[in-house]
């Protein structure tokens, strides 16, 4: 088991031909519903999700378990501090000090440079197909949604292409290639540095990918 990301949720629904998808695109589109009460509240349009497929969409993928997010949220806590580029991730990144005090100050509401991509469930939620520069949080008197947060599809796309740079990840490596899930299977080996951070790359390569299909899609990223 681990963390999903799907692009057009509703739509695999569709295909699906399990016996609970008619259940599960009716569980998603009214929890969509529920995220459009918050988006009107900060001010910004309602979300529609798409039904009928289109380009890439659906598309979905299975992350490096639930904790390869931390992986690649340490990183960015680090450069957000100021710090050089950390070793590779071990078997606990989410015990990071510098991780923990980013959380702390997202949590007070001190805003950083990646806060999109730190500041969000790793098990639930959704990234939207719009740009604004705060995550939005569930209100306490507006009905609840999965995840209670809600992100930047082009925010994401912008934290992690940074990222990505930092990595030294080649431009033309697909999230799919061979070369990324054996570089997560041998963190910490190799020769270039994307292949020593290889959880962290296959992380980063697979959320740029989502964030790009997102938006050209207008479909919402879903983790579940």
């Amino acid at each position: 088991m681990g963390l999903d990301i799907t692009v057009g949720i509703l739509i695999q629904c569709l295909q699906d031909r399990y016996e609970d998808s008619k259940e599960r695109f009716d569980d998603y589109q009214s929890d969509l519903a529920r995220v459009n009460h918050t988006l009107s509240y900060e001010g910004y349009p309602e979300h529609d999700e798409p039904t009928q497929a289109r380009g890439r969409v659906p598309w979905s993928r299975r992350m490096w378990g639930y904790g390869g997010l931390h992986y690649l949220r340490r990183i960015a806590a680090h450069l957000w501090a100021g710090n050089d580029l950390p070793s590779p991730g071990d078997d606990h990144p989410e015990r990071d000090p510098v991780l923990a005090d980013c959380y702390d100050l997202l949590y007070d509401g001190n805003p950083n440079d990646f806060s999109h991509l730190i500041y969000h469930s790793d098990s639930t939620g959704y990234y939207l197909p719009m740009d604004f520069k705060t995550v939005f949080f569930q209100k306490k008197d507006m009905p609840k949604f999965r995840g209670g947060m809600i992100g930047s599809a082009a925010q994401l796309l912008d934290e992690c292409t940074r990222l990505a740079q930092v990595l030294e990840i080649p431009s033309g490596l697909e999230p799919d290639a061979h070369e990324i899930s054996d570089a997560a299977a041998h963190q910490g080996m190799g020769d270039a540095q994307w292949q020593r951070y290889g959880i962290e790359s296959f992380t980063c390569l697979h959320l740029l990918r989502a964030s790009q299909i997102s938006l050209e899609s207008g479909c919402a990223i879903v983790f579940h």
